[in-house]
């Protein structure tokens, strides 16, 4: 797969977008554990980073608590005027940032990115403080509070300041880019594509722009579709501008997984102000419960796997090495679909899901397990917040890529709370409001109301491991084709689990929290 070379300037990545700077700061971070941040309790890392590393392997370092990230980093004076931001891609799980003494933000949610606007707290021309106060602890008011995966404490993706003009587009909604691309209308003759455009501005008065948007073939530089429009913007405002193709070249899934660029472009005063390139594939998809899921008008079958983002001695704190030897491997088994389980994985995944044409559902961590005592759902305000805006951050950020066809609201939650099916009815809506044009989905393990709440379900029978009899599943079977029917449903998740390093010569069913899991 093609490689990402890094240029290194100052011991900081950067680039520039006409009047947008992006500088990666993942270097040189002084960490400490526990809430120590005293000079000799540091040690010097790189993000991405995890203290739960060996988490994998199942010793001893699974310590879920708070810990501190401190950087020093000298601003420059020609920054005065402009305005800083700083991202976030993934910290778990939670995250306060003081910037020079002054709190800047918190964010509550280990698995999407945030942003904060720093310009007021900054000192230009001099070093400035970043502190980062991380805590992994088990908590009854962020998603996840069950789930059998790691909770891995640390930055472990990407940290970026981003420097802008005071006008551009907005990098303060829900962690996103501030471009939303929606497809209404997608056939082989014609395709429609509407954006909406969240716009930022600092200036001190009305400021008359110039916004324009164009869909280009990126092999030829040609334009194939464009509009402009003109308005005036004090604070805070929205555009919608609506496009046509005809003629459109399809996003067919892995057999060609062709990409237009939709480019952005704020000017005023015929300076550009800002502007953002969004990788877009126009396609069209449904899902029927006799026939199953067509991609464009044809049947496709899904072939995909259930992906955690870990990895051995470094968790989740993966490189983008890591990230393409996984995905190398999966196209080498044939897969054409991830179920990115049971979390948004790293932004970069999805890029490669979109470049190589496979399909993706993504899911937030409202997520129970059948052999707890106990189910992930918590009937506090607190708690249902905080699921409402991880499912926001999901969507939002996730919104513009090709890929993805599936917004996932749960995974295998026991039904025992009465007031557990309301609520996930109010994330299926909020979800709908959000992108009307993706389908909802969920992965149950469970009969009843649950599975008729969301547009597909995706069953998670393991019928011979965690319960039951292998011969169960015929019964099984036999139940969803004569009383459920009419339901949009496939397999979500099957088997048990295997490990090449394990041996048993007995055939037997194995406990399911025992750690011999033998492959055969």
């Amino acid at each position: 797969m093609r490689r990402i070379f890094l240029f290194i300037f100052f011991m900081s990545v950067f680039y520039t977008v006409h009047s947008r700077q992006i500088i990666n700061i993942n270097r040189n971070w002084q960490f400490s554990l526990n809430q120590d941040i005293s000079l000799q309790s540091r040690i010097t890392v790189d993000v991405p980073h995890t203290w739960n590393y060996d988490a994998v392997a199942v010793r001893n370092e699974y310590y879920r608590g708070v810990a501190n990230y401190i950087k020093d980093i000298r601003i420059p004076s020609d920054w005065r005027g402009k305005r800083v931001f700083i991202r976030f891609y993934g910290v778990n799980s939670e995250a306060h940032l003081i910037v020079n003494g002054h709190f800047a933000g918190e964010h509550k949610g280990g698995y999407t990115a945030f942003t904060f606007e720093i310009t007021d707290y900054l000192r230009y021309g001099s070093s400035n403080s970043l502190w980062v106060r991380v805590n992994n602890s088990h908590q009854l008011d962020v998603m996840p509070i069950n789930g059998d995966f790691n909770v891995y404490g640390g930055i472990y993706r990407d940290v970026e300041l981003i420097v802008t003009e005071d006008i551009g587009i907005s990098l303060l909604d829900h962690g996103s880019n501030g471009v939303y691309v929606s497809q209404s209308e997608v056939t082989s003759e014609y395709a429609k594509i509407d954006t909406e455009i969240h716009i930022s501005s600092s200036a001190s008065k009305l400021t008359n722009i110039t916004i324009s948007v164009e869909i280009v073939e990126p092999e030829t530089n040609s334009v194939v579709a464009s509009k402009d429009a003109r308005i005036k913007v004090e604070g805070s405002e929205i555009l919608n501008l609506s496009l046509s193709v005809d003629n459109p070249k399809l996003w067919n899934g892995y057999r060609d997984a062709y990409l237009y660029d939709l480019k952005v472009k704020i000017k005023s005063v015929d300076i550009v102000k800002d502007s953002l390139v969004v990788p877009v594939g126009l396609r069209n998809y449904t899902v029927t419960s006799d026939k199953g899921f067509f991609l464009n008008g044809n049947p496709y079958k899904l072939h995909g796997v259930l992906y955690h983002g870990d990895i051995s001695g470094r968790g989740t704190a993966m490189t983008k090495a890591d990230i393409e030897a996984d995905f190398d491997m999966m196209l080498e088994m044939g897969v054409n679909a991830i179920r990115m389980a049971n979390y948004p994985q790293d932004p970069y995944l999805f890029e490669l899901c979109d470049r190589y044409g496979i399909l993706v559902w993504c899911e937030i961590p409202l997520v129970g397990q059948d052999i707890r005592s106990y189910n992930g759902f918590i009937d506090s305000p607190v708690f249902k917040e905080n699921c409402k805006l991880q499912l926001t951050e999901m969507v939002k950020q996730n919104h513009n890529h090709s890929s993805v066809v599936f917004w996932g609201i749960f995974s295998n939650l026991i039904t025992r709370d009465d007031r557990l099916i309301p609520f996930v009815r109010e994330l299926n809506r909020l979800a709908k409001t959000l992108d009307p044009t993706r389908l909802t989905s969920a992965s149950s393990n469970q009969d009843g109301d649950i599975n008729f709440i969301t547009d597909v379900i995706g069953w998670s029978q393991y019928l011979g491991w965690k319960e039951g009899a292998v011969a169960d599943m015929e019964k099984w079977l036999d139940q969803l084709t004569t009383q459920w029917f009419m339901l949009k449903s496939g397999i979500g998740e099957y088997g048990s689990g295997g490990s090449v390093t394990h041996v048993n010569d007995t055939l037997r069913r194995p406990y399911t929290r025992e750690r011999l899991n033998p492959e055969r």
